[in-house]
């Protein structure tokens, strides 16, 4: 299973929303889990646009995702999520969740 997390913001610059991911997942270690034990989980960050970034995991505690998205969007930070059975889907879900919430 893989999931993405992706953070809009039209006034915090691309490098610090990276850097915000960064410290949330390199912070909470317990998050992101091996599929096989001996392999690191992969945690692939992505300038999606001029403001919107995204992280995607190969696998990830749906409960731990869902606290991460409620920390950043009670940050004022419009934030998706997705999940999917490859990272592409995880990544489109997020994307389209997005786009509806920029709607509003």
């Amino acid at each position: 299973m893989y999931c993405c997390l992706v953070l809009h913001h039209s006034t915090i610059t691309n490098e610090t929303k990276l850097q915000m991911l960064k410290a949330v997942f390199q912070g909470m270690k317990h998050v992101v889990k091996p599929i096989k034990k001996g392999n690191q989980p992969q945690v692939i960050y992505e300038i999606f646009d001029d403001q919107t970034v995204l992280a995607l995991c190969d696998h990830i505690d749906k409960e731990k995702l869902l606290q991460t998205a409620i920390y950043f969007e009670s940050s004022d930070v419009k934030t998706s999520y997705g999940m999917g059975e490859t990272r592409e889907g995880a990544k489109q879900e997020a994307i389209e969740k997005l786009k509806i919430e920029i709607q509003y």
